[in-house]
């Protein structure tokens, strides 16, 4: 877990992890040099299962990459610091990874939050599903719940630290002919969603469309579907995919 000005959410989301139904873990809190109460209030946190390290800011891929290097775990599960993982979620992601040696990454679905609601964020689970998506510039793993093993992130060489934002996107997109990707069907993560501007939205798109290679460009029509998605889910109707 990596944390930034995160003093609002991440005793809670440390206690998530720390709640886990599966106990056999190191969590390793890295706070990208953060201005704000976040590392006094992981300090107060007494558990052995709990390593603090206190860094400069770097940015989030930097910190990310030393988080996972801090630790010698064969399996690395992320957690962001404004996010929940539900109690059972390392353990089913762990059984999975047993099971399924050949698999380098699994996700899940998400359990997304903004303000009084909530709705399930669901992701593909078959590999060649995955792949497809991020050929073509879409994002079908929940980064917030992902969990790989430590060969496969060795081999890649981390994440871009050129990359302010979408880091995870590219590491995946880059890495997809080399890896194995699943998801388990289980919801595992209580997700903090916020909506994006036109703006915002526009910016990220057009970002994760040249990581992906292609000539498009985000548009106004793109921006519509994304609202009478992100509008359907919450109301559980399904008129439209994420």
């Amino acid at each position: 877990m990596t944390a930034y000005n995160a003093a609002s959410t991440i005793k809670v989301a440390v206690e998530s992890v720390l709640g886990q139904s599966f106990e056999d873990f190191h969590l390793i809190v890295l706070d990208d040099g953060s201005t704000d109460e976040t590392a006094s209030i992981v300090s107060a946190i007494g558990d052995p299962r709990l390593t603090f390290i206190p860094a400069e800011h770097h940015g989030r891929s930097a910190a990310l990459n030393a988080a996972i290097a801090a630790s010698n775990a064969t399996y690395i599960a992320l957690n962001d610091a404004d996010d929940q993982s539900l109690p059972d979620r390392l353990g089913w992601q762990v059984a999975y990874l047993q099971a399924h040696p050949e698999v380098d990454v699994v996700g899940g679905s998400m359990r997304a939050i903004e303000g009084s609601r909530e709705w399930t964020l669901s992701y593909p689970t078959d590999h060649q599903d995955i792949c497809a998506q991020l050929d073509v510039g879409k994002m079908p793993i929940a980064n917030a719940c992902a969990m790989f093993t430590r060969d496969w992130f060795e081999r890649t060489g981390g994440f871009s630290t050129d990359l302010e934002r979408l880091e995870d996107f590219q590491l995946y997109f880059r890495q997809r002919s080399q890896t194995r990707f699943a998801a388990v069907p289980q919801t595992i993560l209580a997700y903090t969603f916020r909506t994006f501007s036109r703006q915002q939205w526009q910016a990220e798109e057009n970002q994760r469309l040249t990581i992906a290679g292609s000539p498009a460009q985000a548009s106004t029509l793109g921006y519509l579907k994304y609202r009478l998605a992100v509008w359907s889910q919450q109301r559980g109707l399904g008129l439209t995919s994420r």
